[in-house]
């Protein structure tokens, strides 16, 4: 059984070559940490979740085959099969 947890939002800016990826709209009490070279992450305030990210020149980056991986938390479900 597949629970909805949320929305993945995502928009790039060319002419600044940013990509956005949120799953909730950007507040004031958000933190935000740079998590790796022109790599922002937007965090819960409490939790410290990461509820959205921006990363600076998207586009040279992923022409040069760059990567980035961030832990995701897994809700998981159901008792299984």
């Amino acid at each position: 059984m597949e629970e909805h947890v949320g929305t993945l939002m995502m928009a790039y800016d060319r002419d600044g070559d940013v990509l956005w990826l949120c799953t909730a709209p950007p507040y004031p009490a958000q933190l935000s940490e740079e998590i790796d070279d022109g790599v922002i992450a937007r965090k819960h305030p409490h939790s410290g979740d990461i509820e959205g990210m921006e990363i600076l020149f998207f586009g040279n980056r992923f022409a040069d085959g760059w990567e980035l991986r961030v832990p995701m938390p897994v809700r998981r479900t159901g008792t299984g099969a």
